[in-house]
């Protein structure tokens, strides 16, 4: 069974003829104990998947099928792109196969893509054409089909109609490898190939090995597993059957698994990318849910976590969701637009950005408005020591963070914020307030804190609304106070806040200065689990206790 991908080598002639012998090969092997099963005498043996199997056993009657795929049904016309190729209870017409095959394709079908892909690299019921068989081959590939992923990472190893590039086959034979033990065992023959590097092979290794023990391969899906079974379960019925809502917080969920996991090919960031593109890519961006998930999935593309880096496909997913509104993508475009190292520095775009932001009133547009990227040098000292406010704050802030060759201090940053503080200087009252809060380069004092706190507070500055809320809501240095603390914490969401997001979920679900809302607490745990991990946790918590 193995002859066929031993016997793929990097000879470029007949390349179409191989890759549709390798694919089949594949399939066989994977279907070998189904096959056995029917009586398929008279049906050509290429091409079988378990839909084709599907579409044998239940006897499908073309007609039947034809007017479900007519109406939308994807499944329906890969069904028929299969009876057509293979003359299975119609005409064998190539061209119809074809035909079918793409309306699947076009549909997001993954299986449908890769038979397209083979169609063209056959050049069967289409002109040959390998640009067009390696487009689909990735679309299948990227949409998680194994038999796509397999192929793609043979391509890489051989470097045919791609540059042989070791570590983008080990990445996507691991990615084939990780969902079937069969896989693994072709993808670990391929990366046995001498000519292949160490790294490499050892990546394919480390996918075949996590085949093995599914479970252990990651701490936090044992977690999830354990404490929140009902809470994942729900989701996942919810996200088959197309809920928007659900798709989102799955996603949400594997991408926290993902950054626990430690294998060298992650199968989680992959599954959060599934389920962010499929409301990423919704035509409307009405549900709530819709600018967050393209707003993640940029950074999926962007970093190439669970899809291949690419910076072009960032941009656009980044800017349909700033276009749509989504203030956090809009500062990230004006962040983008104004590196000056960026082939897309634009200070024009930058600003226009910026104001958007600005003109929703977001915290974090103002402080940068006011802040900007200022250089902290000899001019802003001698002003700060002049009794410049701004000056004292960004040189405190200098020393806080260690910025522009200043020596990390927070005895310093202090020295520097009070005095900007005590001229009324609102950012400067903040970090005063933190400063006593956290106790950094002071001794923690709740009740100096909630002092400055409140001072900035009357200004409306959100994250001391946020602080301030917190300290009502617990009571430090403070009579607590839930009312008020709900709307602290309501204002500082207000202005874009992401933390008190959090917050203000943990009021609603607890019901403590307003009525008990579980499900405006799930919205706000899902909000903030952009920035959040235990957000995710509450929110696999709550989603248990429904």
């Amino acid at each position: 069974m193995m002859a066929p991908v031993a016997a793929f080598r990097p000879d470029r002639k007949n390349f179409a003829c191989r890759l549709l012998v390798c694919c089949c090969a594949v399939q066989l092997l994977l279907l070998h104990s189904l096959l056995r099963a029917q009586d398929l005498s008279g049906v050509s043996a290429s091409g079988w998947t378990p839909t084709m199997i599907e579409v044998l056993k239940s006897k499908a009657q073309p007609g039947t099928l034809e007017a479900q795929a007519k109406r939308g049904d994807a499944g329906a016309a890969l069904s028929l792109g299969y009876m057509y190729r293979l003359g299975y209870r119609v005409g064998k017409n190539s061209a119809r196969a074809v035909k079918w095959f793409r309306q699947s394709a076009d549909r997001g079908n993954a299986e449908a893509q890769l038979q397209l892909a083979i169609m063209y690299a056959a050049g069967e019921g289409v002109k040959q054409d390998n640009a067009r068989m390696l487009a689909w081959l990735r679309k299948s590939a990227e949409g998680g089909y194994p038999l796509a992923q397999l192929q793609l990472g043979i391509l890489y190893a051989k470097g045919l109609t791609v540059s042989q590039d070791n570590e983008q086959a080990a990445l996507w034979l691991g990615f084939a490898a990780e969902q079937n033990p069969e896989m693994a065992k072709i993808a670990a023959s391929i990366m046995q190939n001498p000519h292949v590097p160490n790294k490499a092979r050892r990546s394919a290794e480390s996918a075949k090995a996590s085949v093995s023990h599914p479970v252990k391969s990651s701490q936090a899906l044992d977690e999830v597993q354990k404490k929140y079974g009902k809470a994942f379960s729900l989701l996942k019925v919810r996200a088959e059957r197309g809920d928007i809502s659900a798709r989102y917080m799955l996603g949400l969920v594997y991408e926290w698994i993902g950054r626990e996991y430690k294998g060298m090919v992650n199968p989680y960031d992959r599954e959060a990318a599934r389920w962010f593109r499929a409301v990423a890519e919704q035509n409307s961006a009405d549900h709530p849910y819709v600018p967050y998930a393209r707003h993640i999935l940029s950074q999926f593309y962007y970093e190439g976590r669970g899809v291949q880096a690419d910076e072009m496909e960032s941009f656009l997913f980044l800017s349909k969701a700033a276009e749509s509104g989504f203030v956090v993508s809009q500062l990230v475009l004006s962040n983008w637009y104004g590196n000056t190292r960026s082939v897309s520095y634009d200070p024009a775009m930058a600003k226009e950005w910026l104001d958007k932001a600005l003109a929703q009133g977001n915290y974090y547009a103002r402080r940068k408005k006011i802040v900007g990227e200022q250089f902290v040098g000899d001019k802003t000292v001698s002003a700060a020591k002049r009794g410049d406010a701004k000056a004292q704050f960004l040189l405190g802030r200098a020393y806080k963070n260690g910025l522009d060759g200043f020596t990390k201090s927070a005895e310093q940053a202090v020295i520097w914020f009070n005095h900007a503080a005590a001229a009324g200087n609102v950012m400067a009252e903040n970090e005063m307030g933190l400063a006593y809060y956290h106790g950094s380069g002071v001794r923690v004092d709740y009740p100096e804190a909630v002092k400055w706190f409140e001072r900035a507070e009357e200004k409306g500055d959100a994250e001391s609304q946020r602080y301030l809320g917190e300290m009502l809501a617990r009571g430090q240095g403070v009579a607590r106070n839930y009312a008020r603390a709900v709307a602290l914490f309501r204002a500082s969401v207000a202005q874009g806040y992401t933390q008190a997001e959090y917050m203000l979920a943990s009021m609603y679900r607890r019901g403590l200065g307003v009525g008990k809302d579980k499900d405006g607490a799930l919205d706000l745990y899902a909000k903030s689990a952009l920035k959040s991990d235990r957000a995710v946790k509450r929110m696999l918590e709550l989603l248990q206790e429904k």
